[in-house]
């Protein structure tokens, strides 16, 4: 629905000029550093791995199933450091877990 009166807009001024001594490529108020720059934090690269990882999983339903079948996933066929190791870290993510909730409000 148009309106009977015109919008206007005042005209944009120019940038200001930059400040002598820097050579005008860096604006004023700029923080320099040398730390590196776009680095992902470690979080975000595990989040984003782990979806992977699900999708896989997702695309391959019968993925599981045929391992065992062949005995890969038997107690017998893997190290016994391994299979502790898969047990502990399962059993520290399930503590997490339970750590982690929120309580209601």
């Amino acid at each position: 629905m148009s309106t009977p009166t015109p919008i206007l807009t005042p005209p944009r001024s120019p940038p200001p000029p930059p400040p002598p001594g820097n050579g005008g490529s860096i604006p004023q108020g700029s923080k320099v550093t040398i730390a590196p720059q776009g680095l992902v934090p470690a979080k975000t690269v595990i989040k984003h791995y782990t979806t992977w990882v699900f999708a896989a999983l997702m695309a391959a339903p019968t993925l599981y199933q045929e391992a065992a079948g062949l005995g890969m996933l038997s107690d017998e066929s893997m190290p016994t450091q391994l299979a502790w190791g898969i047990r502990a870290l399962a059993g520290i993510g399930l503590i997490a877990k339970f750590i982690k909730q929120q309580r209601p409000a």
